[in-house]
C-alpha cells in the first residue's frame, strides 16, 4: 500500500518547524536592528573630529596622594584640562596673548601636584605679562612614559591645529634613557618615523586620539586590509574598553593614592641583579639627538621658539637609605609589573642621564634651539624629589622660579625688548 507511513500527510513536518525557523528569523532579525542602530548611535554619539588630542579634553580628575608614597605632597589635587585638551586654561585672543605650551612626560604632568602647584602653570603666573603687555599663557600636555619620539609627533601635528603657539618647553630625556635600558644589553632600535607605517604605529603612543570617530581613532586601524568588523564603532569602543580595563589590572597607571608606587619600589628592592656598569648608549643617544632636532625644525616650521630643558633626577652615587628605598626606575624588561628583574644602580643611571643631558646642551650648542640647565640647578635630595625624577611642591617651585628667571631674562619680557 502506498502513501505515507501513519496517514501522516506531506508537509507536516515543515509544519511543525515553521515557528522555530520563525523565531530564530525573528531573532536575528531583532541582533541586527539592535547593532545598526548601536553602530548608527555610536556614531553620532562620538562625531567625526579632525584634531588631535594628546590628553582628554575638558577632563576633570581629583587626587588624593598619600605622604606614606608620596612625600612633599600635600592634600588634594585637582587636574583639569581645556576642551583642546591641555591641561590649563582656554586661550584667550590671539593679540592678547604670549603662549608657552610644555612638553613632555610624567614630569610634565605632575599628575600628583594641583593645578595651581604645577611648574608648568606656575612659572607662567611668576613671569607675568611680556614688556608689550600680553598676557603670559602656559599650559602642558605632559603625558606619563612618553619619549622624545611622540614629542615629535606631538609638535608635528599640534602646532599647526592649536592657535599660534609662541614657545615650547619640553622637559625631556630620562623616559628615552629609561626605555633604552629596559632592553639591557641587547638594544634595538625603533624603525624611522620618516616610515609612514612606523608613524602611525607611534600615534598609539602620542595622542589619546587622532582625527576621525571611534571607529578609526586608533592608527592601526586605518589600513586597507584590516578586517571590516574591526572598523566598526561598536568593535573599538569594546576595544578601547578593554584596553582600559587590561591597563588598570596591570598596575601600570598612577592611581589616586599613589599607593602603586609601593609595588614598583618593591620590584626594585627585590632585584635579582644591581647592574653598575652601562650598555653600550651611542645608538639610542644619537636616535635621542635626531628627535630633538626634528622638534627644532618643526618649532622653526611654526616661528615658535624651542626651550629643552635638562632632567633633573635624584640618583647619585651616595643615595642614602632613606633616598634608595624612594627610587624605583632603572629596571630591565617588564620591570614596573613584572618582580625580579635585572635593574642599573643610581651610580650608572647618574651617569647615562648625564649623557643624554649633555646631547640636549649639544643641539642646544649648535644653535638649533635655547636650552636651560635645569639639571645644574636644583638639588638632589628628597626635598625637590619624591622617586627618581618626579618633583615635591617645593621643587616644582623652584623649577617654575628658575624657568621665569631665564624666559625674563629674554624677550619679549627683559627690559628694554
Amino acid at each position: 500500500m502506498s502513501g505515507t507511513p501513519s496517514g501522516r500527510v506531506p508537509g507536516d513536518a515543515s509544519r511543525t518547524l515553521s515557528p522555530a525557523l520563525l523565531n530564530a528569523g525573528l531573532l536575528a532579525l531583532s541582533v541586527l536592528l539592535v547593532s545598526v542602530l548601536a553602530e548608527v548611535s555610536l556614531r553620532w554619539l562620538y562625531p567625526h573630529s579632525d584634531q588631535y588630542f594628546v590628553l582628554a579634553a575638558n577632563q576633570e580628575l581629583v587626587q588624593s596622594p598619600s605622604q606614606r608614597y608620596v612625600t612633599g605632597v600635600e592634600g588634594t589635587s585637582e587636574y583639569h584640562t581645556s576642551s583642546w585638551g591641555i591641561r590649563g586654561e582656554e586661550f584667550g585672543p590671539d593679540d592678547a596673548e604670549y603662549r608657552i605650551l610644555a612638553v613632555g612626560g610624567s614630569t610634565t604632568q605632575n599628575l600628583y601636584l594641583d593645578q595651581t602647584e604645577t611648574w608648568t602653570l606656575l612659572f607662567g603666573e611668576l613671569l607675568g605679562p611680556t614688556n608689550a603687555g600680553l598676557r603670559t599663557w602656559t599650559g602642558d600636555v605632559g603625558t606619563s612614559g612618553r619619549t622624545a619620539r611622540s614629542h615629535v609627533l606631538q609638535m608635528r601635528y599640534l602646532l599647526p591645529q592649536l592657535p599660534r603657539t609662541d614657545a615650547v618647553v619640553s622637559l625631556v630625556g630620562v623616559n628615552d634613557l629609561t626605555a633604552a635600558l629596559r632592553q639591557g644589553f641587547d638594544y634595538e632600535p625603533p624603525p624611522s618615523l620618516d616610515d609612514p607605517a612606523a608613524e602611525r604605529e607611534q600615534f598609539a603612543q602620542a595622542f589619546l586620539r587622532v582625527p576621525g570617530r571611534i571607529h578609526d581613532r586608533l592608527p592601526q586601524y586605518w589600513e586597507a586590509d584590516v578586517p571590516w568588523f574591526k572598523r566598526l564603532a561598536v568593535y573599538q569602543l569594546a576595544r578601547v574598553v578593554k584596553m582600559s580595563i587590561d591597563q588598570a589590572r596591570s598596575g601600570l597607571n598612577q592611581d589616586p593614592f599613589g599607593e602603586i608606587y609601593v609595588s614598583w619600589r618593591q620590584n626594585r628592592a627585590g632585584a635579582s641583579e644591581m647592574i653598575d656598569s652601562l650598555p653600550d648608549l651611542r645608538r639610542p643617544i644619537a636616535e635621542y639627538r635626531g628627535y630633538l632636532e626634528e622638534m627644532a625644525v618643526i618649532a622653526r616650521e611654526h616661528d615658535a621658539r624651542l626651550v629643552l630643558l635638562t632632567q633633573p633626577t635624584l640618583w647619585r652615587d651616595d643615595l642614602n637609605a632613606e633616598e634608595e628605598a624612594a627610587i624605583w626606575l632603572g629596571g630591565t624588561g617588564d620591570f614596573q609589573e613584572v618582580p625580579g628583574q635585572p635593574y642599573f644602580t643610581a651610580a650608572a643611571l647618574r651617569t647615562a642621564m648625564e649623557a643624554y643631558n649633555r646631547t640636549l646642551l649639544e643641539v642646544c650648542a649648535a644653535g638649533l634651539a635655547e636650552c636651560f640647565d635645569l639639571a645644574s640647578v636644583l638639588p638632589k635630595d628628597l626635598s625637590i624629589f619624591y622617586d627618581d625624577v618626579h618633583f615635591t611642591e617645593l621643587g616644582s617651585r623652584l623649577v617654575a622660579e628658575h624657568l621665569a628667571q631665564y624666559f625674563g631674562s629674554l624677550p619679549p619680557y627683559a627690559p628694554g625688548n
